[in-house]
């Protein structure tokens, strides 16, 4: 011990003594500094020794415990890309014409039979309020945005409509909206449908 405790003397005596108070102060404060292994004696008696140790350690546990979360992270985000996918999968090869809109009535997405339908590129019609959107005539608006703010209550809502395509041919569709609802039972997003009829 007495060797250490004078190593540890000299050290603070020599030309480093500044930055070694400088790098305990900063570790005092909330710093995770590591002497990689080198214990330094607080006292004569070693106790502030003990004290790094114990913080080397719980800082070995830290880097454990984050790296743990950060592999549960990986496997939880391949989950979620996995589950997108799929829902991508069964979305865009739908035969019928399907969106998302928010409870505003903005669309946030189409599926591709509905974007081949009205011949338009998905950012053409994403963001804009749905009763904006080429499947529909502007006769046709008040109805939809009444339609779109039931079915924000939680009502399901449907009924038949025309539609024009892109090549100015009338389809009859049988269009329905259905609230898409959280844990709590509240509405989060509406999914329109349109089956040609």
């Amino acid at each position: 011990m007495e060797k250490t405790k004078d190593l540890f003397l000299s050290f603070l005596l020599g030309s480093a003594a500044l930055c070694c108070m400088s790098l305990f102060q900063k570790m005092l404060s909330g710093y995770q500094i590591s002497f990689h292994g080198f214990y330094v004696p607080f006292f004569a008696g070693g106790s502030f020794g003990l004290l790094i140790r114990i913080w080397h350690s719980n800082l070995i546990k830290t880097n454990k415990k984050l790296m743990g979360e950060i592999e549960n992270r990986k496997i939880a985000e391949e989950r979620f890309k996995e589950s997108e996918r799929k829902l991508n999968a069964i979305f865009d090869h739908h035969y019928q014409l399907t969106g998302l809109v928010d409870t505003n009535g903005r669309l946030l997405a189409a599926n591709k039979t509905a974007l081949r339908f009205a011949d338009v590129e998905e950012s053409k019609v994403i963001g804009r309020y749905f009763w904006d959107a080429p499947w529909w005539d502007p006769s046709q608006a008040e109805q939809l945005r009444h339609a779109i703010n039931n079915a924000a209550r939680g009502e399901f809502v449907r009924f038949e409509t025309t539609h024009r395509t892109a090549d100015g041919a009338i389809r009859h569709m049988d269009f329905s909206l259905s609230p898409a609802i959280d844990d709590n039972g509240d509405v989060i997003y509406i999914v329109p449908e349109g089956r040609d009829i």
